[in-house]
């Protein structure tokens, strides 16, 4: 088995009243990210605050992990990046 796709959808999500992490009441930037195997397993997690945001961590995912990862072993967990 091998990774074939690592992609992240970024969206919205509406907050009402207190938010943990975000505003009150307002708009909730979230990611999805999807990692996709050659037999047709997926992986999915949540990309959100704080810190830099869903858009920069997605950008970040897409132009230096997805690199790594494509053609990986998605089993080979202790596997360092880049090589």
């Amino acid at each position: 088995m091998r990774v074939t796709d690592v992609t992240v959808v970024l969206h919205e999500r509406s907050t009402a009243g207190v938010a943990s992490f975000g505003p009150r009441g307002g708009r909730q930037p979230l990611g999805v990210l999807r990692v996709t195997t050659d037999e047709g397993i997926e992986g999915n997690a949540f990309l959100s605050g704080p810190g830099p945001g869903p858009a920069a961590i997605a950008e970040q995912i897409v132009t230096v992990v997805k690199p790594w990862l494509t053609g990986a072993d998605p089993l080979d967990i202790g596997r360092t990046g880049g090589g």
